[in-house]
């Protein structure tokens, strides 16, 4: 426990770059120092710790995967086989840059804080997070999935989704998704399922080389709230598919 790491380079070994998850040490800090070319995941603390102005690339697993109560500030994963950046619960993430990864760009556990964060060219989406997280002024853009993906109570503020292979932006239940930009996706620019508010969001071209709606409520009865949205040149303006919203 209380490890530092800090002010360097880990590359090429035959297995995980900087490895503090395996015994779960804890309350440690891992600045400044890049990962690159490790057989496994790039960077990897315990849980409570923080990972500051790190890059992971060209790792083949994971970039970077903190445990719970972990935080990750200015830091970017590029390239890598898996995920750019995980978390567990309970974790804060920002000020980061996930492009070209394997996989997601960023896969968050529940209670999660993510902010200013850009996700680009991804294979497998740009944002994944579980219930009760709260995503702002992110983007996310040209990733081979949806943009952003969340679970349920989650809160999405001030995001962009522009030109994603999937939706722009996906919520379950209880969501909130405001004064965001979804543009130019393949499928739906913000689709949701119940008891959501979908406002003040701008919505275009959304159904880019597929079948897509500005807006989709996809829950029968689902009590959802769709208010002061501008939605233009996709396949359907707003799309509900039950009564009930």
């Amino acid at each position: 426990r209380n490890l530092e790491v800090r002010d360097g380079a880990v590359r090429n070994w035959g297995s995980d770059g900087v490895d503090f998850f395996t015994v779960n040490a804890v309350n440690c800090l891992i600045r400044n120092v890049r990962a690159d070319g490790n057989a496994g995941w790039g960077i990897t603390p315990g849980d409570g710790s923080t990972i500051s102005g790190c890059t992971a690339s060209n790792n083949t697993s994971n970039g970077m995967t903190a445990k719970d109560g972990s935080t990750i500030v200015g830091c970017t994963a590029f390239a890598n086989g898996g995920a750019g950046i995980a978390s567990g619960v309970g974790c804060t993430i920002s000020n980061c840059s996930a492009s070209s990864n394997d996989a997601i760009g960023y896969l968050a556990g529940g209670g999660t804080t993510i902010m200013n964060c850009t996700a680009r060219s991804n294979t497998s989406g740009g944002f994944s997070t579980g219930d009760s997280c709260t995503i702002s002024s992110c983007s996310t853009s040209n990733n081979g999935g949806a943009g952003l993906s969340a679970g349920n109570t989650c809160t999405i503020l001030g995001c962009s989704a522009v030109a994603n292979n999937g939706n722009g932006f996906v919520v379950l239940s209880t969501a909130l998704v405001a004064d965001c930009i979804s543009q130019g996706n393949m499928l739906d620019g913000i689709q949701c399922s119940g008891r959501c508010i979908i406002r003040g969001n701008t919505c275009s071209a959304n159904g880019n080389g597929g079948d897509g709606a500005g807006v989709h409520v996809t829950l029968s009865g689902g009590d959802c709230r769709i208010e002061s949205n501008n939605c233009s040149g996709a396949d359907r303006g707003i799309d509900v598919d039950s009564s009930g919203n």
